[in-house]
This record gives C-alpha cells, structure tokens and sequence, in this order.
C-alpha cells in the first residue's frame, strides 16, 4: 500500500516526527546513563526543530 494515496504528503508533519524522534532518542539516553537533562549548554540536544527543518528543505532549494 502507498502511503501518500491513503495519506495527504505534509512535509511539515514527517519533519515534525523526525524532530519528535530525536527528542525521544535524546531522553532516551539520558535516561541509561542514569541523568536528567537540567540545561540546554550542559546537555545539549541532537538537533532543533530549525535543524530538522533544514535538513528537510535543503536539497530542495539547492535544486532550483
């Protein structure tokens, strides 16, 4: 079955998931090292959504 006939394509929304995952896999870690994240300098994140956002629009732009 093909996702975007049962689905509408939203990039903004995959991009938002991916973002999501990476919060998960963050704290995920955090949580097997036994730490609890008390601030963005010290424990700092994969990537931001702005980050995620980037990666998702990139080759796009870089293809007009």
């Amino acid at each position: 079955m093909d996702t975007p006939a049962v689905l509408p394509i939203d990039l903004f929304g995959q991009l938002w998931f991916v973002y999501i995952l990476l919060q998960h896999s963050d704290a995920q870690a955090m949580h097997e090292a036994g730490r609890i994240a008390v601030d963005d300098v010290l424990d700092p994140r994969s990537a931001t959504f702005e980050d995620v956002l980037a990666m998702g629009i990139r080759g796009g732009a870089q293809s007009r």
